[in-house]
């Protein structure tokens, strides 16, 4: 009967700790899932920005190349 017990006590303890392992594995996981997608969304924001300004210089008659220049050369200087 000592032989059953030591057994079974063996089998949940390699149980818990797979299932320790695999919560571990998960949550990391998914934090970095989380970090990788906070880190996206000012790209997006600036993305969406530079839309708009290309939009309006659009507008205001400036050619597309003229356009892409004034962006670029806002954001290097926002990128200082």
């Amino acid at each position: 009967m000592g032989l059953i017990h030591e057994l079974g006590a063996g089998i949940m303890l390699t149980l818990g700790l797979l299932i320790a392992a695999l919560t571990i594995f998960i949550a990391l996981g998914l934090g970095r899932q989380y970090k990788r997608m906070r880190q996206s969304l000012p790209r997006g924001k600036r993305a969406r920005a530079d839309a708009e300004l290309r939009v309006r210089l659009r507008e205001e008659g400036f050619s597309k190349y003229e356009a892409e220049d004034a962006i670029e050369t806002a954001r290097s200087h926002d990128d200082v």
